[in-house]
Order: C-alpha cells, then structure tokens, then sequence
C-alpha cells in the first residue's frame, strides 16, 4: 500500500512512449552521468567501468 504512488509513476514511465531522437539524448545523459558517478569513486570500487 505505501508504494502505490512510486508504482504509478513507474507505470507511467514505462507506457511512456519517447521518440528517438529524446532516446538518443537521454543515453548521452546516462553515459555522461556514469562518468561522473565513476570519476568520483576510489579505483576497485567503480560502478560502471570495468577499472
């Protein structure tokens, strides 16, 4: 019951329908945003890269 309105909005993510162009940009925002999660965290411990 408490997580009913993080469903909805999960729900609506997923019905959401994103033209290319916006899937594109928001990859670029994701690769962009690894990198900086990455570039912050001492080597052994990255998320993303394979470091």
């Amino acid at each position: 019951m408490k997580n009913q309105d993080a469903m909805k909005l999960l729900k609506s993510w997923l019905e959401e329908e994103v033209s290319e162009e916006e899937a594109k940009e928001r990859e670029r925002y994701f690769e962009t945003f690894k990198e900086i999660m990455d570039n912050e965290r001492p080597s052994g411990y990255k998320l993303y890269s394979k470091e």
